[in-house]
């Protein structure tokens, strides 16, 4: 576990509270200067040494955004219809270049029934080759996970929860994509026990709606089990994961040659939340290497006598990973050897004005992160011990 990290660049920039979404040399913002939103204003960041010209555009009159993400190396975009008023999820899939519909496949519109009308739902997605991950938060703390190829038009996993039926069990609480192969959902339940499932898209699964406690145990590839955070804990924790992975497709022609990609595969981030006796919220991340859960998954294919679900301890992957508490809110991003972190700050008195402080972690070169000084004490994250002895045993420091 990491003692202190170390920021190694530290950035000020305006506060904004557009949706912001980054793929190659490329970066989306959808207008949140009037509601409702139905404009992304899409960017590309010059790069004379890659031999990339900046250029900008804007695509108007879409459909109302809910979430949207796009993928710059296929011109793809995908926009989620706002739902908030309607029981029915409508997934748009144009060409990110002209908003036109996206051409040569099955169906440019994909469509879910959803379990209930919420107006505070929040709907998430994730795109990686031809794999669509849709999330759909309701009720404050459920969700409806479904996995499509988008290509083809075609479901191919399904994943809910039944409130009414709520056991204690675990429950979904984030989604990712490792690859265009492999689905990443963070779980969490009763008594401290959190976990990641690993569904791998490509095996049979049920057409019909799964219960997720049912798929954990049924048709996941591979489960590792957080470590149990210790101290004045008065709730379970909530978990979420994010990932970003690079596109699979091939480069555009007028980027032959240009490497915008990582040599090694993405980090998963798993943030882990929980309230103090006080009431105070206490936040930790854990970044675990895709290139670990690769290997396991490998290891799982490569054995065939393994027909149950394989499940990993927390002691046996610990001295993969690094895990350490931060000081102010949710929101971290990893790309490659970076982990980022931001946070919005008033400055001055006259009048006062906000900014975001995002600090910027280079954690894959040696002794940068490890250190035991903190170069900005005020902003940058302080760390401690937080795990239970059992599981601190394996941890790095």
């Amino acid at each position: 576990m990491w003692k202190r990290p170390v920021w190694r660049e530290k950035r000020v920039l305006p506060p904004t509270r557009s949706r912001i979404c980054a793929s190659g040399p490329a970066f989306a913002l959808a207008q949140s200067a009037s509601a409702p939103r139905t404009a992304i204003d899409f960017h590309v960041t010059s790069g004379e040494q890659r031999g990339v010209t900046a250029r900008s555009w804007t695509l108007n009159a879409l459909p109302e955004i809910e979430d949207f993400t796009f993928d710059w190396y296929q011109d793809l975009l995908v926009l989620a219809e706002s739902c908030s008023d309607r029981d029915e999820l409508t997934i748009h899939l144009l060409r990110c270049s002209t908003g036109e519909p996206y051409p040569l496949i099955q169906q440019n519109t994909l469509r879910a029934t959803l379990p209930t009308v919420d107006p505070l739902c929040t709907v998430n997605l994730h795109v990686c080759g031809e794999l669509l991950a849709v999330e759909y938060i309701y009720e404050d703390m459920f969700h409806k996970i479904m996995v499509w190829n988008w290509r083809q038009g075609s479901l191919l996993l399904h994943l809910d929860e039944e409130p009414s039926q709520f056991d204690g069990g675990l429950i979904s609480q984030g989604c990712a994509l490792l690859d265009n192969r492999y689905v990443l959902i963070a779980a969490s339940g009763f008594k401290g026990v959190s976990v990641l499932a690993v569904f791998d898209s490509c095996a049979p699964h049920p057409s019909e709606r799964l219960i997720f406690q049912d798929a954990l145990d049924e048709h996941a590839s591979l489960v590792l089990s957080f470590p149990r955070i210790h101290g004045d804990i008065s709730e379970d924790p909530i978990v979420d994961v994010s990932c970003q992975p690079d596109s699979p497709c091939a480069l555009p022609a007028q980027l032959a040659g240009v490497a915008f990609r990582s040599a090694t595969p993405p980090v998963v981030l798993v943030e882990v939340c929980t309230l103090d006796t006080e009431g105070a919220a206490a936040l930790y991340n854990l970044l675990i290497p895709g290139r670990f859960i690769l290997s396991q998954l490998a290891d799982v294919h490569a054995d065939e006598s393994i027909a149950a679900v394989r499940q990993l301890p927390w002691q046996t992957y610990a001295h993969e990973c690094r895990m350490f508490e931060i000081t102010h809110g949710p929101g971290g991003s990893v790309n490659g050897a970076r982990y980022v972190r931001s946070v919005t700050v008033a400055q001055g008195n006259n009048p006062p004005v906000t900014a975001d402080v995002v600090h910027i972690y280079h954690f894959g070169e040696p002794g940068l992160a490890c250190s035991d000084e903190d170069r900005d004490p005020d902003q940058a994250p302080s760390v401690r011990r937080i795990l239970a002895p059992s599981d601190a045993s394996d941890a790095k420091v």
